[in-house]
Order: structure tokens, then sequence, then C-alpha cells
């Protein structure tokens, strides 16, 4: 009797970490047809607000985190990988490329 409690508290668990995969998944993943080589960087990050994107800036750095929010002069990025507890402000006239999980 005691193996089935642990054994259906191992499926439970198991079960949230798979919907837990699937909403990050889906989360990280961008509908390629909202960023246009038409668009500026500005109205690009403006359209990926709340995804996980990566950018590159013209020092050759590299940072990758959620879009918090974007004004005319300054990216807002959160959860920078790598830097846990660390959000950042990124001048948007220092980024060079937006990189996005398209598929």
């Amino acid at each position: 009797m005691n193996w089935q409690k642990n054994s259906l508290f191992i499926v439970v668990i198991f079960i949230n970490f798979l919907f837990s995969v699937h909403n990050l998944q889906a989360k990280m993943t961008v509908n390629h047809e909202k960023i246009s080589v038409n668009y500026s960087i500005y109205k690009n990050l403006t359209l990926l607000k709340g995804q996980i994107i990566s950018v590159e800036l013209k020092s050759g750095k590299v940072y990758e985190g959620v879009v918090k929010s974007v004004s005319d002069k300054y990216l807002y990025i959160e959860k920078i990988t790598n830097k846990e507890y660390y959000d950042g402000l990124i001048a948007i006239s220092e980024i060079e490329a937006i990189v996005v999980r398209a598929r």
C-alpha cells in the first residue's frame, strides 16, 4: 500500500514536470512572424516583451534573458541567464543583434 502512494506521488510529480517543460518551451519559442528586418531594433524588442531572447552588443558581449520592458533608449532584461537574481538595463544603441528561438 505504501509503495502505491509513493508511486502515485512520483507520477504526479512527473506530470507536473512535463507541463512545466512544455510551458517553458512555449515561452522560449517566438512566433518568427513577430520579428522583421523592416522594423527597428526598438520595434522588434517591443514585440518580444515577455519572451526569452539573446542580445549581442557591439562589444561582443551576449546577454540572454526575458524582455521586461523597452523604452526608446533602454531594454530592461530580467532573469539574465547564468546570473541568478540579476536584471539589467541595456542601451538600445549598443545592441548589434537580437537572437530568438523561432522553432
